[in-house]
């Protein structure tokens, strides 16, 4: 007996593919694509020539360290042998740097303690843009 064997994408687990009562399943609520969102932020902030600065972990996607090179300079914090995040690295960067664009990312997922957090807060600047990378989590609609 032959079998297909084929991958196909869960259909209802996508949030634009179905409809929703759940207002979050709008489309106006997401971006098709990282990339999207990153040119409607720098769009929106004026961000152009490279005069600003990108936070991004070391091991980031080369195709998209090429696509924010476009707006930004970009500088690496630093990550653990076991892919979490190496957090001296992450503050001393910020610290040193005052980066614009800090993307928060670990393959195992981002996390900082309440007291990083007030630390987080004391060293960006109000125009500071963070943003959490969800590639490889779920969205929880209760936080």
């Amino acid at each position: 007996m032959n079998k297909i064997i084929a991958f196909s994408k869960p259909f209802f687990s996508q949030p634009l593919c179905r409809k929703s009562k759940n207002n979050l399943f709008k489309k106006n609520y997401f971006f098709l694509s990282f990339a999207d969102s990153l040119s409607f932020l720098a769009d929106y902030y004026g961000i152009k020539n490279k005069k600003e600065i990108a936070l991004v972990p070391d091991f980031y996607c080369p195709d998209m360290l090429i696509f924010i090179s476009r707006y930004f300079q970009i500088i690496f914090y630093k990550i653990n042998e076991d892919f979490t995040i190496d957090k001296e690295s992450y503050f001393k960067e910020i610290k040193e740097k005052k980066p614009r664009l800090i993307i928060n990312y670990s393959f195992l997922g981002f996390s900082l303690s309440d007291d990083e957090i007030k630390q987080l807060i004391d060293l960006i600047s109000n125009d500071s843009i963070i943003i959490d990378d969800y590639a490889h989590r779920i969205i929880n609609f209760t936080d």
